[in-house]
Parts: C-alpha cells; structure tokens; sequence
C-alpha cells in the first residue's frame, strides 16, 4: 500500500493504545508492561509524525476528544467538583493546543520539501467541483471505484494539476461513489 495505509493503520491504533495505557493504569500492571504501553504510545506519535499527514492529527485530536469525553462520562463524581471540571478542561485544551502546534509544524515541513501552501492548495478549487458532481447523482453516486469521474476532472483541472483526478477527500469521495445513502 501507500502512504495513505499507514495513515489508516495509526488512526485505528492510537485509540486502542490510549485505551490499553488508561487500563493498564487502572489494573496496576507491572511497571514494565505500563512503560511498555506508553512507550508503545510515544512510537505511534513518532512514526505519525513521519507521515507529514495533517488530517492525522486532526483525527488524533477528535479521537482524544471522544475517549476522554467517555472516560469522563464513567466517572460522573470527577465533573462535579470545580478541580475535576478544571483538570478535564485543561486535557481537553491541551490535546486541541498540541495537536493544532503539530499539524502546523507537518505543514511547515510539507511545504519545505515542496508541498504547496494551505492557500495555493488546488483540492480547494476541486472539491466544489466534486460537490457539483455529488449534486448530478445525489442518491446513486457516479459508481464504485475512485477516479469514477476521472476524465471529466482532467478535463476541467488540466492546466492547473495532472493529480486531480479524484476527490481527494475521503467523505467527497464517498458520496460521489456511492450518493447520500451510501455515504
């Protein structure tokens, strides 16, 4: 696969790390095996960090969000003292600050490597072009397969970029595959 793979793979094993960590705590684990948790935890920040994904991050930050949320919702006698209400506004805080400074640092090093900038990003210039092409077909899509509108988006976008070819966008890409219902 792509680099998109390991992407996905990091998305779906952070949260089951967080979860291990938060039990590993809770069971009192052995020392060892609760470093050997977090130390777990660090690597997949690391190697997320070496994707130069941005979305990541931002689906680290809802993931974080969500967990913690429900974390909370067990524990209902933490959010009813001022210090709980305090500590759970300050993680939260925390998790959006960190993810928002490195999600800003990968776009720096995207764009030192030759990414363009957020403002010169053409998928910007696609995806109402791809929320037309969603209008045409609203509840059958255009089909299965990405690319399913890939000769009328070359035509459009063919002085501008050879790689919009496809919605760049998983929700997009979803509904112009397969319409509302499916998405």
């Amino acid at each position: 696969g792509g680099p998109g793979d390991h992407s996905s793979a990091l998305v779906v094993l952070m949260p089951c790390v967080a979860v291990g960590a938060w039990y590993a705590h809770r069971a009192r684990w052995p020392l060892p095996m609760v470093a050997a948790v977090w130390s777990l935890a660090g690597l997949l920040l690391v190697s997320a960090y070496t994707t130069l994904s941005r979305t990541l991050w931002l689906a680290f930050a809802v993931q974080f969000a969500v967990l913690g949320a429900l974390l909370l919702l067990r524990s209902p006698l933490a959010l009813r003292s001022a210090r709980g209400k305090l500590v759970a506004a300050g993680i939260s805080v925390a998790v959006v600050v960190g993810c928002s400074a490195v999600l800003v640092n990968v776009q720096g090093e995207r764009e030192l490597v030759g990414a363009q900038s957020v403002e010169g990003d053409y998928r910007l210039r696609l995806w109402p072009e791809i929320i037309r092409y969603v209008g045409e077909r609203p509840l059958t899509g255009h089909g299965f397969g990405r690319g399913v509108v890939r000769e009328r988006l070359q035509q459009t976008f063919s002085g501008l970029d050879s790689n919009l070819w496809h919605a760049h966008n998983l929700f997009l890409e979803a509904l112009l595959q397969t319409g509302v219902p499916g998405f």
